[in-house]
Parts: C-alpha cells; sequence; structure tokens
C-alpha cells in the first residue's frame, strides 16, 4: 500500500419465510419488562454510567441498562435527525439538515460544538481525539478534518481520485481503526444519480498524514478497497476479537436489476476484503453487529409486507438468518448491541425499545421513548 497525500485548505424466499414458516424463534411478548435484576451483575459498573441512547423526534433520550429500565430525557434539539457517535465517554450528535455537529456530556451539557455547510451534504462523523474529527460529506464528494469550537477546516481529503468512469464517490459512513479512516464509497451514477454502482468500495485514509492509502498498487492511480456488495451504508462496526470489520452493502444492482447485496467482511490486520459472510439472497439488510468472525445480528426487510426483523446470522447448517424480533408495516434500520452487557436493543414502530437478552433471546423490557422511530440508538459508556 502506498500513500496519496491530501490536499490541504431475495424478498420472496424472506416473505415465505414469514407467511409459511412463521419466522421460528419469534420473542414470546409475555416476557415485556421482566425484572432480571441484571443480567450479567460483574460486568455492569453502574447502571448511572451506561445507558442505551435513542434520537428521536429531535430528543435524545437515556435508558438504563437494567430494571427498572429508567427513561430520561438528555437533550431537545430543533432538528428531527441526527447520528450519534460515542467517543471518550462524551456523545457526538451530527444533525445534516442543519450542519451542527454537538457534543455531550451525559447531563445534555453543550462540550463542545462546530458547523458544516448543510448544502455539501454531510452523512457522518469520527471523532479522532484532541477535539478533532472528520465529516464526510456526500454533495462534494470529500472527508474533511475539523476541530470542535467553530468547526475550523484543518485539510481535506478529495474523493474524486477515487472515481470509477461516470461515478460520484458519494461518501458514506465512517470508522477510525487505529491509524486508519475507512469511509464507505456508495458511487452514485453521475448521469443518473438515482443509480448506484455494481460495486462499492472503501476509502482508506492514513490519520499521521491525511493521505489517501492506495489500496491496489498494480492498477495506475489511487485505488479504493473494492467491496462485493454494491451499495454500503449505515454504520461499520469491528469485532475487537477476530480483528474484522463488518460493512453492509445493501441493495439490488442497479444495472442488472438483481439482488446483491453483502455483508462484507475486512481483515484489519493485512487491510483487505476477505469476502461476504452472509449475501441478501434472503432479504434486504439493514445494519449489522456483529458478535464474531462469522457470526452476529443483522437488520433483514421484506417489503412485500413492509417489515423489519431483526435477526441471528453464521449458525452453523443454518444459511438462512433466524429471526429474534420482529416489527411488521415498516421499517427499522438502526439497532445497537453490547456483548459485554448481554444486551441487543431494536427501536420499534410505535417509539419504543425493545431491549433483549442475548442470551436467552428474551424481551427484557420495551421501554418508551416516544417521538416516532429512534433514527439512531447507541450504547453510550458515559465518563
Amino acid at each position: 500500500m502506498k500513500m496519496i497525500r491530501a490536499r490541504t485548505g431475495g424478498f420472496v424466499g424472506m416473505a415465505c419465510l414469514l407467511f409459511a414458516c412463521g419466522w421460528a424463534g419469534a420473542q414470546d411478548l409475555g416476557a415485556w419488562g421482566a425484572d432480571t435484576n441484571g443480567t450479567r451483575p460483574g460486568e455492569r459498573p453502574s447502571a448511572r454510567d451506561i445507558e442505551v441512547v435513542t434520537f428521536a423526534g429531535g430528543v435524545l433520550r437515556g435508558i438504563g441498562t437494567r430494571t427498572p429500565w429508567g427513561v430520561r430525557t438528555i437533550a431537545t434539539l430543533p432538528e428531527s435527525e441526527g447520528v450519534l457517535r460515542p467517543y471518550q465517554g462524551l456523545l457526538y450528535v451530527l444533525t445534516p439538515e442543519s450542519g451542527v455537529v454537538r457534543v455531550l456530556d451525559r447531563d445534555g451539557n453543550l462540550v463542545g460544538s462546530a458547523f458544516v455547510d448543510p448544502a455539501s451534504g454531510p452523512v457522518d462523523i469520527a471523532p479522532i481525539g484532541d477535539g478533532a474529527f472528520y465529516v464526510s460529506t456526500a454533495t462534494d464528494g470529500r472527508v474533511t478534518r475539523m476541530d470542535l469550537g467553530g468547526g475550523i477546516t484543518r485539510s481535506f481529503v478529495d474523493l474524486h481520485e477515487l472515481d470509477e468512469p461516470d461515478e460520484e464517490p458519494d461518501p458514506g459512513m465512517m470508522i477510525v481503526d487505529g491509524g486508519l479512516l475507512y469511509v464507505q464509497l456508495r458511487r452514485l451514477d453521475d448521469k443518473t444519480p438515482w443509480m448506484f454502482a455494481p460495486r462499492g468500495a472503501l476509502a482508506v485514509i492514513d490519520l499521521a498524514s491525511g493521505s489517501l492509502v492506495d489500496m491496489d498498487e498494480q492498477t495506475p492511480g489511487v485505488q479504493a478497497m473494492e467491496l462485493t456488495g454494491p451499495h454500503p451504508r449505515l454504520k461499520m462496526r469491528i469485532d475487537d476479537g477476530s480483528r474484522r470489520l463488518f460493512v453492509s452493502s445493501s441493495g439490488a444492482d442497479s444495472y442488472t436489476w438483481t439482488i446483491t447485496g453483502a455483508i462484507d467482511v475486512v481483515d484489519l490486520d493485512s487491510v483487505e476484503v476477505l469476502g461476504a459472510v452472509i449475501d441478501e439472497s434472503v432479504g434486504n439488510f439493514s445494519a449489522v453487529w456483529p458478535m464474531g468472525p462469522t457470526t452476529g445480528y443483522v437488520m433483514v426487510h421484506t417489503d412485500i409486507v413492509a417489515s423489519s426483523h431483526l435477526s441471528v446470522y453464521g449458525e452453523p447448517g443454518s444459511p438462512f438468518p433466524r429471526q429474534i424480533a420482529l416489527e411488521l408495516f415498516g421499517y427499522v434500520e438502526a439497532f445497537a448491541c453490547d456483548a459485554r452487557l448481554g444486551l441487543v436493543c431494536m427501536p420499534t414502530l410505535d417509539g419504543r425499545v425493545r431491549i433483549i437478552d442475548t442470551d436467552s433471546e428474551q424481551t427484557l423490557a420495551i421501554p418508551k421513548i416516544g417521538g416516532g422511530v429512534a433514527t439512531d440508538i447507541e450504547i453510550v459508556r458515559w465518563r
């Protein structure tokens, strides 16, 4: 790999599972509000220190991670949607419609802020320490390093260098691992922007130099890391034990109209794509959360009847994800999981959060947050 300096300045199959098979493994709803008294008390330092945080209807709310699963309001913002990024005990919130980046503490106090031009199409933020963060902007095809306290721009990386012919890079979600920043390239077609390329990719940026990393030195020019799926989106997640990055590349091939999405896996030590751990022959994917090198949770959707299925993938002998929770007549994309707590948390369509024990797969509680479906959800360890 070489560094390039940056400039400065399966729907039918799923329906059959749903209606013919009843999706074996769906939850007993009689378990709502069950008192578990802390499923893993030895691993829960304090109910105050750890919360499930949601953003719905402009309100940030925190939910306790043990009975009685209390809900509190952290802050109310003027924007309706946002991206949540916990970092070093604080919560970074990007609201794309206004371009405002806020950093909040547990009590909702504003620790720092910055402004990104909303016309640039801000998508995601990646904090990197010392008040600095990267922001991806889809409209101008850049990733920009900025500072809190006014949003001073330090430098930017122009991702058009990674363009395929007639495609815009359309950067999406990001994640940091060590000294590298991984950025989704959704690659919308330049002439028909409602279509995307047959294959998505990841741009890799060296944080120390602010430079693009050339992922294929045998090919002329700067090359991105090619994925097997066509349209990477939503948050990427790292399985720390296996040192693997999981990317939801969801959607149909816009050129052939075939379903080609997958959950792609990247080896973070060798910095190379290993292939897909599961493909979309069973339905459309959204969020993914690994629980090991080959297993984890994925949200699966069908559109014959709008539905969202929180499912387990990668079980031995089972080619299909196994549902553990279901929302009918609508789409839920985000969910959060914490292996140490033994909890997976799924927003519901009626403004609640279903909290599920990862061992028993029983619903422990469904506290009400209000404001409709949460647009983002994270488990935050406050400082």
